[in-house]
């Protein structure tokens, strides 16, 4: 049986990351409002959040006449974000997830991107693409987590995310228009080129492996 506490608990963070997730960055006060709760339970969901890495403050602002309480700010990190994306997609809130591809466009180079798969028609489809990507950067996240070899606040799975959505979604599919817009965005090919020089390199070492494998 569900602890309704806990169960309350957990609601209202997942509520403080959505609504981070939806904004460049939110006034402790703000959330406050919007979660229509005691500043208690505020600053409790608050520090469980920033322990867990989902969110983080990044300043605190000070009125000009001094009177005034100081105002926190706080932001979603990067795992937040990944979190929160996870959490739209199970809403089935696709409005949410564009929102936050444009509020947080240096999450990733296909984010920094969209804006030429949007004009060709294809943002329906890379927004299939980028969930499955999402989806398969969190659970190489966790096992991570699990082995202890994670980076402070993921900056490494940056390149993980565009490598899921552009090259494993692409390698599946063998879609030409999506291809045909990598190839003529310099940054987008570049990322490309990588992708295929690791993966090859990974083709290299699994051969590599298998005749080792067949003489012992």
């Amino acid at each position: 049986m569900k602890n309704p506490v806990y169960s309350k608990r957990m609601e209202n963070m997942r509520e403080i990351l959505n609504f981070l997730a939806t904004e460049k960055e939110l006034y402790q006060n703000t959330i406050k409002v919007r979660l229509h709760c005691s500043y208690r339970t505020l600053l409790r969901h608050l520090q469980l959040l920033k322990k867990l890495g989902l969110a983080k403050m990044i300043r605190t602002e000070h009125e000009k006449n001094k009177r005034g309480k100081p105002r926190n700010v706080w932001q979603i990190t990067f795992k937040g974000l990944l979190e929160a994306f996870k959490q739209f997609k199970e809403k089935d809130d696709v409005e949410s997830i564009k929102i936050m591809i444009e509020n947080f466009p240096n999450l990733s180079i296909t984010f920094k991107k969209w804006g030429l798969f949007k004009e060709a028609g294809l943002e329906h489809r890379m927004l299939l693409y980028l969930m499955t990507g999402i989806n398969a950067t969190l659970r190489a996240w966790a096992l991570d987590e699990l082995l202890g070899t994670q980076a402070e606040e993921g900056e490494n799975y940056r390149e993980t995310i565009d490598g899921n959505i552009i090259y494993s979604s692409l390698f599946a599919s063998h879609d030409k228009n999506i291809a045909k817009i990598i190839k003529q965005d310099s940054e987008l090919n570049q990322l490309m080129k990588k992708m295929l020089k690791y993966h090859k390199e990974q083709h290299d070492r699994t051969e590599a492996f298998e005749k080792w494998w067949k003489k012992i």
